[in-house]
């Protein structure tokens, strides 16, 4: 979800939605937030739910069906490709890091370093007959202490 500011991990939250036919209420837990959108100030962040009534439940698994039916621009596609990275801020070398999904809107990707939510880069990857490169900025990074690669979740705003 996105919000006006960014909530701290572990945050306890009510959640209150609306749908074409009915209202779901849960409890959740942050588990990651972004950094804000420089355009909408918007930041994104990841939930865990954590307490829902039966019905809710029932609700909320009944409006996901009816979503799967629908194309959205957010449904990610599974890739292995390998992708160069470099920041926006510095000159350095591009380095080696891979692409595991993607969508209209960004990018899972996974590199041997801790990159801070905000960080702006230049991404690049081939594929069978193009050259493509995104611009972008790391919104979640996911850290496993002791294990690389890191997942960072990369939102697009900018297309080569």
């Amino acid at each position: 979800m996105e919000l006006a500011e960014v909530v701290p991990t572990a945050t306890a939250v009510r959640l209150c939605f609306w749908t074409d036919h009915a209202t779901i209420e849960a409890e959740v837990e942050v588990v990651w937030a972004g950094a804000p959108d420089r355009d909408t100030r918007l930041a994104p962040h990841g939930v865990a739910f954590t307490r829902m009534a039966p019905d809710q439940r029932q609700t909320l698994r009944a409006f996901i069906q009816t979503q799967a039916k629908v194309r959205h621009g957010g449904a990610r596609f599974p890739v292995d490709l390998p992708v160069e990275y470099q920041a926006l801020t510095q000159a350095e070398a591009p380095r080696l890091g891979w692409m595991e999904n993607v969508s209209r809107g960004g990018m899972l990707l996974n590199l041997h370093e801790f990159l801070h939510p905000g960080t702006r880069l230049k991404v690049a990857w081939q594929t069978a007959g193009e050259h493509l490169t995104a611009e972008g900025t790391i919104v979640w990074v996911e850290p496993r202490e002791g294990l690389t690669p890191i997942r960072h979740g990369f939102r697009f705003t900018a297309l080569g």
